[in-house]
């Protein structure tokens, strides 16, 4: 049977733990949908079956391809991955979904 992340395909959302590299862990979220909302200070994505999850972001917030936050438009497919602290999600990385052809 395979291994990896390939068992990942097809996921929307969830919690995962996972090492902080300094013998600790730390809780992850991800949510892949569609932008719902996005400023300088958050970014929110509601996945196909409805959930949505709203992501603080910061200045160590990623964007694919070297963009920008103020490179995410409403409508966009992304794929979010943060941390998790008490109530509050903070993304990490945003990934925009690349349409066939470009």
């Amino acid at each position: 049977m395979g291994r990896g992340a390939s068992g990942l395909s097809g996921v929307m959302y969830g919690d995962f733990v996972a090492s902080d590299g300094a013998g600790g862990y730390v809780t992850r979220r991800m949510q892949t949908g569609t932008v719902t909302a996005v400023s300088a200070g958050s970014i929110t994505a509601k996945s196909a079956d409805g959930h949505a999850t709203t992501f603080a972001v910061t200045s160590s917030t990623t964007v694919s391809g070297g963009g920008s936050i103020g490179d995410v438009q409403v409508g966009d497919t992304v794929t979010v991955v943060g941390t998790v602290s008490g109530d509050t999600a903070t993304a990490t990385a945003v990934t925009a979904a690349i349409p066939a052809g470009n």
